[in-house]
């Protein structure tokens, strides 16, 4: 059934559960860049006024550090999709909140006793949760939200990545300036995770078939036109699906852009354009904020633009992955022409976390539309792939960038970038589709098959 057949149906059970998930991605993603914010207070024994903050001036293994967090976070993500929809979600989001949490009240007495490796190994133990629930994400949304309204809580979901940012930039700097120290900051966040762990074990529930409460008309309302199976995972037809290729792939080249933008460009605003710290750190809070509100109306407009059919769901997901990928490519070659400070680079760099923030109604939702029943597996898919190939931009800075404050070294690196996301979504045009596949339902493949035969 399309979309738009779908009745408009009021507030309901599906909106706890959506604010239940969206909060769980803030927290998560406050807890997870923590240790990245709080190792500059670590390493910097005047940023806190209180002289019992320890600190540790003898750090030389800062970058192992950092991504540590993605030695658990990669290869855990091919996992979330099957055991969601073998087990179901629920369980899982509780008890990697539960321990992620747990690991973040105990980071700063493990860094007291172990040193870096205290901190190296929490933050893998860390990754580890979060790569296990984030392709769980397209399963909450496939059993959750409903076709007509998926584009906007999707986008809503997703999307809560960059609101998690915004508040653990903000909030872990203040605290770690303050005379509680950096240590607070951990402390802070682990103990909102095992709050809303509590919440989810009361509150949280793995289908609209399994809740008690909620009423017959938002139940067949939610699953109305998303036929379910519980068969195996067809990975050898996944395999030769082209559209299941396209949208791994654009997720592949739009994360090569974001890991460059997220990781390089505050050092680009400082090294290049000549702006101090703390403005670099305002403007890009800012900014994230700003792209965090764009979403609402980027999806907003998407969805209604589908559910009044004046153009269909691949050509809508098209657009706003276009505008995230070619867009930003075109951004990053007019900012890697820069040569010194100027606030058009700001404006530049602002219009470029907007750009890419759009993907989130692009490439993020399509896996639902192209296979509702196997979106954690395929997103599993998608972001161990994606978030392998994004060493490479950080790789290239290492390589080609001797000289921060030299502009003419960072072209080649924006280049490749624009480069290499622009061909991925020039992949998705062509083959990437709004539709759900024949494979997703096997049942009603079977069903043709049969239908077909003489």
């Amino acid at each position: 059934m399309d979309s738009s057949d779908l009745p408009v149906y009021g507030l309901g059970y599906r909106h706890v559960q959506i604010a239940l998930v969206f909060s769980m991605v803030v927290i998560m993603y406050m807890i997870n860049m923590a240790p990245p914010i709080a190792l500059v207070a670590m390493t910097d024994p005047g940023t806190s006024p209180n002289p019992r903050v320890p600190s540790f001036t003898n750090w030389n293994d800062q970058s192992i550090v950092l991504i540590s967090f993605y030695f658990g976070f990669a290869p855990f993500q091919l996992f979330g999709g099957p055991l969601a929809r073998k087990y179901g979600f629920k369980w899982f989001m509780v008890f990697s909140m539960l321990i992620a949490s747990l690991i973040s009240i105990l980071i700063p007495s493990l860094i007291m006793k172990f040193g870096s490796m205290g901190l190296m190994f929490s933050f893998c133990l860390q990754g580890l949760c979060q790569g296990l629930i984030i392709p769980m994400l397209s399963d909450f949304i496939s059993k959750w939200v409903p076709i007509s309204e998926r584009t906007v809580y999707g986008t809503f979901i997703f999307a809560s990545k960059t609101l998690g940012t915004v508040f653990a930039t903000q909030l872990t700097g203040l605290l770690a300036s303050s005379w509680w120290g950096w240590p607070s900051a951990f402390y802070l966040y682990g103990s909102i995770g095992i709050i809303w762990s509590i919440f989810m074990t009361i509150l949280g529930c793995n289908s609209p078939a399994e809740h008690s409460m909620i009423s017959e008309s938002e139940r067949d309302y939610i699953e109305r036109g998303k036929p379910i199976t519980k068969k195996k995972v067809p990975w050898s037809k996944i395999i030769r699906s082209s559209p299941a290729w396209a949208v791994c792939m654009s997720h592949v080249g739009i994360t090569w852009t974001i890991r460059l933008t997220t990781t390089e460009l505050p050092t680009y605003m400082n090294r290049v354009l000549g702006f101090s710290v703390e403005t670099c750190s305002v403007v890009l809070s800012i900014t994230y904020l700003a792209a965090y509100l764009n979403t609402f109306l980027v999806s907003n407009i998407s969805q209604r633009i589908i559910n009044e059919k004046t153009l269909s769901t691949g050509t809508c997901r098209k657009i706003c992955n276009s505008i995230a990928s070619w867009g930003s490519a075109i951004l990053l070659i007019l900012l890697s022409l820069l040569s010194s400070e100027s606030y058009l680079g700001l404006v530049l760099i602002f219009l470029t976390f907007i750009c890419t923030n759009v993907s989130f109604a692009g490439f993020s939702i399509n896996y639902n539309d192209v296979t509702p029943n196997y979106s954690g597996c395929l997103y599993g898919i998608g972001g161990l792939t994606s978030t392998v190939v994004s060493y490479i931009p950080l790789i290239l800075v290492q390589l080609t960038v001797t000289n921060q404050t030299d502009s003419t070294q960072w072209i080649p690196t924006f280049f490749c970038a624009a480069a290499f996301t622009g061909l991925t979504n020039f992949f998705f045009i062509m083959k990437g589709s709004g539709e759900t596949q024949e494979w997703d339902n096997p049942e009603e493949e079977e069903s043709q098959n049969l239908l077909e035969k003489p």
